[in-house]
């Protein structure tokens, strides 16, 4: 039961690291980003700006 614990600890950790690197790499991009893309995404939450980037990927539909 412990060890199953330090897994779940350990993955969940794991997961939390990935989400922020990733929504770091979204950030930095946005820097480079055509002037109207930038002003539109700058200001969005985190879960709005990753919906709206979603949504915009051909390979979910």
């Amino acid at each position: 039961m412990v060890e199953s614990l330090r897994v779940l600890k350990s993955c969940r950790k794991s997961a939390v690291a990935a989400r922020t690197v990733a929504l770091q790499m979204i950030r930095t991009s946005i820097v480079s980003a055509p002037d109207e893309l930038r002003e539109t995404l700058r200001h969005m939450t985190r879960m709005s700006l990753i919906r709206t980037l979603a949504s915009t990927r051909h390979d979910l539909t």
